[in-house]
């Protein structure tokens, strides 16, 4: 029997993973499509990189792989996997709609979370937690944040994984509107602040939801056995029985299933902030921990990134990390300088994703890292 045939629609990060869990899946990829050539590769992953204009074109000449024998009344068009940002993916399946082009599929986060499950478990890479059997019913305390900042249109949660899941506003020395508020301003205890106690909350325009995390690793009591990292639309597939098996002691951490950088990950972290100001944090990471420059160099020429800054772990994972990540960070910092309000971004924010990917892939610790896949709205 013939091959599924596919394309998929986008050229970034999240297209070549699609590509490569379709490649497992079996299904055929013919080719990669954008709206645009200009500023894309003309080749992808092994693959030709088409214009829209030139798919169409190309169906409209009979030039396509056909799906054989489709079932009675489908077309026999290639699926298009629609992989481009969320935001934009409406507008690329309506204009395919709008030109004839009825097979698609937009992967939403939900599928495109399956999809990497399916690929990394077909692969034998980057374990499950959920394949970790447990049948323990216990119950301790853990707290995982789920990190909202005051630009948010709202502090509801959208995730509620259980109990040890605290809305936590990041930025909060700097904000003027506060949440968790009653109507007569009094604080109702349903969100957390990051400038209580020891805290970064100031820092926040530089480093973004990591506040969060530097008050959790100051300021939560020792009680607190399971610390987690996410945001108010980006979570772990972590429920009851995934941080019971940390609390048992079963696994070390938790992360998401990575996505593939090409060509590696050194041209990820240039791609998300200046090349200048990567510079620094590269140069910070060697002057603070030298000893994983051997480690660091390999990473960086990899494909594989864990991207934002999401986790759950146990408190003695999440502690050494943090004493490993913030001195890096103030190092950099201290380099580079706080960004003028007009210029600001969150540079050590995304710099942590790739400190984060050397800190658990080089795994100089031995933990036991799990992964699942990361829930988005």
């Amino acid at each position: 029997m013939a091959k599924q045939q596919a394309v998929v629609y986008g050229a970034g990060e999240k297209a070549v993973s699609v590509k490569r869990s379709l490649t497992e899946a079996d299904i055929s990829v013919s080719y990669f499509v954008v709206s645009e050539k200009e500023g894309n590769p003309t080749n992808l992953d092994g693959l030709p990189v088409l214009s829209v204009e030139e798919f169409l074109r190309f169906r409209k000449d009979g030039m396509l792989a056909l799906t054989a024998d489709p079932a009675d009344g489908r077309s026999k068009d290639p699926v298009v996997y629609i992989a481009v940002p969320d935001s934009e993916q409406t507008k690329v399946a309506s204009f395919l709609r709008d030109n004839g082009y009825t097979e698609y599929m937009k992967v939403e986060p939900d599928s495109f979370g399956k999809m990497m499950k399916r690929y990394y478990e077909g692969l034998r890479v980057f374990p499950s937690v959920k394949n970790i059997p447990s049948d323990e019913d216990l119950e301790k305390k853990a707290f995982v944040a789920s990190c909202c900042n005051e630009s948010d249109e709202s502090e509801a949660a959208i995730f509620h994984p259980g109990p040890w899941c605290r809305r936590v506003q990041t930025g909060a020395a700097l904000a003027k509107k506060k949440f968790g508020l009653g109507p007569d301003g009094t604080d109702t205890g349903t969100v957390v602040y990051d400038n209580k106690g020891e805290n970064i909350s100031f820092l926040n325009k530089n480093y973004g939801m990591l506040t969060a995390l530097y008050w959790m690793w100051k300021n939560l009591p020792e009680e607190t056995e399971v610390l987690g990292l996410a945001q108010r639309r980006k979570m772990l597939d972590v429920k009851k029985a995934e941080i019971t098996l940390l609390l048992l002691n079963q696994t070390d951490v938790i992360l998401p299933y990575p996505m593939i950088s090409l060509p590696h990950l050194e041209d990820h972290a240039t791609g998300k902030m200046l090349a200048s100001d990567w510079i620094e944090v590269k140069k910070a990471l060697l002057a603070v921990h030298p000893d994983y420059e051997a480690e660091a160099e390999r990473i960086l020429g990899n494909q594989y990134i864990y991207n934002n800054n999401v986790f759950v772990g146990r408190r003695q994972v999440i502690d050494d990390y943090c004493e490993w990540l913030f001195p890096v960070l103030k190092e950099a910092q201290n380099a580079i300088g706080m960004k003028k309000p007009e210029e600001s971004y969150r540079y050590l924010e995304k710099a942590a994703e790739i400190l984060c990917t050397i800190y658990f892939m080089s795994n100089q610790h031995g933990w036991r890292v799990s992964h699942t896949t990361l829930l988005a709205r």
